[in-house]
């Protein structure tokens, strides 16, 4: 379930505040998702937007101002941050990856992260209750157990014994005979035995070290949001131009998101891959999801990982094992979804499996007879038989899939259409989504050409669903989905289309990012070349340093694109579509900030457009 944002998040213009008793940062543990603004939950370890949560931001803004950082070591982790004056701990961001592993192996990283370069922080983390022993205030308490205690004694003698014990620990006598090894005749002898429940009677209570705990959700308080900064912003300095002032048509323009609606907002760029010679490197700080039976947790890379395999002519799905290397699998032959796992095959001895019965990626290297979690797939790339990977087809930045299964990541976010509000403009309704989302069982990706995965509001939680024009389509009139010739409607957001056969998808293209004018920061265009017939390429670069460029290329299967104006790093979005008359897979690789490959299984062409920071 991820948290569903509300209404009130595109209502009004301004700072919405919450009347109520709550200090900053006060926190409090839930059996249920809140749909309240003001409460984050902190579990999710996402970024949180400081235009959007003023109040949260200034504050800890203020907390490293004018303060020395010191350190301390948590576990195998040192960590460096801020001791604010109010008792918060403050790292900066280039302290996520260390916050992370402390997390990974204490369970708890009670820090506060603040990146004030994009103007966002996080929340601390722990995986326990605030039960036990308490002598200070968000410190990590080492686990521990109470003593096992006690003693034994015994006399004997060849005729008789005499035997005792106290606390875990007891004895008593028996006479042996040959049975214990004795050559011959009668012996008496100590039989020792150890009870730990007769020391303490908390052994025995259960199968596993474990404490007093109630399972919630644990959320903080962060005070006054405000969503609406841009269109605020856009109308300070002008004269009777309040919303309630313009028509429509003004309030369209004034306010995007009466405008917009059915899109995606933000992807979160988690997965940074690159293909060099053969060899594909997941990058050090990229994120993956690993179910290892309490649901999916992060992992952040803390080195690069490589894969090189060039076993087979083929396109392959790839994912990451717990301890941070890769594996890669056929997609619908090795590496299927459902209740059973898939068909052994002659000489095949790795395969990848999401099990629906228990929600977890899990592979096994020995032909299925164990199979230990791994993590979501991170990409699908095609390899070459003693060559390599030649080429990445998709990054599943966001969104990704597994046999018959589409997932969403935390992080992507979005609008859903929720019909028209009273003076015509479109109602909407934000999402986020904190915890991976799969499709049920009910929604598979089998036998079915252009169908379109959504996200769908209902019963106040999110969803993942299938469906096709045949099944449901968005009325743009009235801005909602409904089925033909049904006045049933659905409030859902598209976030991608598929093609499937038997075994699952064979195709995945996600929803791209809406873009809007940024009126809060005045961005604007203030370069651009148009294409021509002796250079195809083209761009628009934008005052805040975004840039959109692409061309046109055609006559091989494989091209070098050459950007016109480089990038500022390789964590820009590239796209390209193939022409019509072109077949097989395609993809690219070999990104730089100047260049990237393109790639085809036949010749042909396409039209390409690449997104991204030039500094």
């Amino acid at each position: 379930m991820s948290t569903y944002l509300g209404t009130q998040l595109l209502s009004g213009v301004g700072t919405n505040t919450i009347a109520n008793a709550h200090s900053l940062f006060d926190f409090k543990w839930t059996d249920h998702i809140l749909n309240e603004m003001s409460w984050l939950r902190s579990d999710t370890f996402s970024w949180h937007n400081g235009d959007v949560y003023v109040a949260a931001y200034n504050h800890l803004e203020a907390d490293i101002t004018e303060i020395t950082p010191t350190s301390e070591t948590i576990g195998s982790y040192t960590i460096t941050y801020y001791p604010s004056t109010d008792g918060h701990k403050v790292v900066l961001s280039n302290m996520e990856s260390i916050v992370q592993s402390i997390y990974n192996e204490t369970g708890i990283a009670w820090y506060y992260i603040i990146d004030t370069t994009n103007k966002r922080f996080k929340l601390p983390r722990t995986k326990f209750g605030f039960v036990g022993y308490r002598d200070g205030v968000g410190n990590y308490v080492q686990p521990g157990l109470p003593n096992i205690v006690g003693e034994v004694r015994g006399s004997l003698t060849n005729t008789s014994g005499e035997t005792g014990g106290s606390g875990a620990l007891s004895s008593s006598y028996v006479i042996g005979d040959q049975s214990f090894g004795f050559t011959s005749g009668q012996h008496y002898i100590i039989k020792e035995k150890i009870d730990a429940s007769e020391s303490n009677s908390i052994y025995g209570n259960s199968t596993t070290v474990q404490a007093p705990a109630t399972q919630m959700y644990l959320y903080f308080y962060v005070g006054d949001y405000d969503v609406s900064h841009v269109t605020q912003d856009a109308l300070d300095g002008k004269a009777n131009t309040t919303m309630d002032n313009l028509t429509i048509e003004g309030k369209n323009i004034a306010n995007w998101s009466n405008n917009v609606s059915n899109c995606i907002t933000e992807i979160p760029q988690d997965i940074n891959v690159e293909l060099n010679d053969g060899t594909l490197t997941l990058k050090a700080g990229s994120k993956v999801y690993i179910n290892n039976g309490n649901g999916y947790e992060p992992l952040i890379l803390s080195n690069d990982a490589i894969t090189d395999w060039d076993g087979s002519t083929d396109s392959r799905l790839i994912t990451v094992y717990d301890n941070g290397t890769l594996g890669v699998y056929i997609q619908g032959s090795n590496a299927t979804s459902g209740t059973t796992p898939p068909n052994i095959f002659s000489g095949t001895v790795d395969y990848l499996w999401y099990d629906t019965n228990t929600n977890i990626i899990k592979v096994s290297h020995d032909t299925q007879v164990s199979w230990t979690p791994c993590s979501l797939p991170i990409c699908l790339s095609s390899s070459t038989i003693n060559v390599g990977i030649v080429r990445i087809d998709k990054v599943f930045n966001g969104f990704g899939y597994i046999g018959s299964k589409v997932f969403a990541l935390p992080g992507v976010k979005g609008i859903i259409a929720n019909g028209k509000n009273s003076d015509g403009t479109l109602n909407s309704i934000p999402f986020a989504i904190e915890n991976v989302i799969i499709n049920g069982t009910a929604a598979e990706f089998i036998n079915a050409i252009n169908s379109y995965a959504v996200i769908e509001y209902e019963n106040n939680q999110l969803t993942l669903q299938r469906t096709s024009a045949s099944e449901t389509y968005y009325d743009e009139n009235e801005n909602c989905f409904r089925r033909p010739n049904d006045e049933l409607h659905k409030y859902c957001c598209v976030v991608g289309m598929a093609n499937s056969g038997t075994a699952g998808i064979t195709y995945w293209e996600p929803k791209p990012v809406y873009h809007s004018v940024d009126y809060g920061n005045n961005d604007f265009v203030v370069s651009y070349k148009k294409p021509t017939a002796e250079d195809p390429r083209w761009y628009r670069l934008y005052k805040s340093g975004w840039i959109e460029q692409g061309g046109y290329v055609t006559g091989a299967s494989s091209f070098t694109i050459n950007f016109i104006i480089p990038f500022a790093n390789t964590l820009y979005n590239l796209t390209w579509t193939r022409e019509a008359t072109g077949s097989g897979p395609y993809g690219y690789g070999n990104k730089t900030t100047e260049s990237c490959k393109l790639y085809l299984s036949s010749s042909g062409g396409g039209d390409w457009e690449a997104k991204g920071y030039i500094r």
